[in-house]
């Protein structure tokens, strides 16, 4: 995989140096240049213009109460494209400007939502099976075939099953270093 991104790199590098002489040797090279150099001026524009607005619709939202998810999606994807364009180069700004486009991010959206997902599912049933097994594992399976509507502690709420202590936590409280009773 490391192989794959380096020769990816490299070869866009090579890309972009080709287009580039390709496009300076058509209008010349100082607008080639100063080209160039507006695509950079305006990724660094758009980088912090996007950054602030998906910072203020990220806080909205949790104010809101509701997840933050696809407006933290689009703010990476408006991200990558304001990198794109800061990056010197024809392809890669105009890659960086179709990301601009709000029907793309949204179809990125639509794609990296699930490709992210179907990676995630492993690690995520790992850490439930983890919490399970560390909180108790939650309610007994009905191996014999007795399930109740009860709660399998009965009526008594005190009677509920704690969670096991965890590593590290400690019952108790606070003491001062010079508080400490002395043996």
């Amino acid at each position: 995989m490391p192989l794959l991104i380096l020769v990816l790199l490299v070869g866009g590098f090579a890309f972009e140096i080709w287009l580039a002489l390709l496009v300076a040797d058509q209008i010349g090279a100082a607008p080639t240049v100063l080209l160039l150099l507006a695509g950079s001026l305006l990724g660094s524009r758009l980088i912090a213009r996007a950054g602030l607005r998906t910072w203020q619709r990220v806080v909205e939202a949790a104010r809101a109460g509701r997840s933050p998810g696809a407006e933290a999606l689009d703010g990476a994807i408006l991200l990558l494209g304001g990198v794109l364009l800061l990056v010197p180069g024809f392809a890669s700004a105009a890659v960086g400007l179709v990301l601009l486009l709000p029907p793309i991010r949204t179809f990125a959206r639509r794609v990296v939502v699930p490709l992210a997902a179907r990676r995630a599912v492993p690690p995520l049933i790992f850490v439930d099976a983890a919490r399970r097994a560390r909180w108790g594992g939650g309610r007994p399976a009905d191996v014999d075939g007795s399930a109740t509507e009860e709660p399998t502690w009965g009526a008594d709420p005190a009677a509920r099953p704690t969670p096991r202590q965890l590593p590290g936590d400690i019952d108790g409280s606070a003491v001062e270093p010079d508080d400490r009773p002395r043996d």
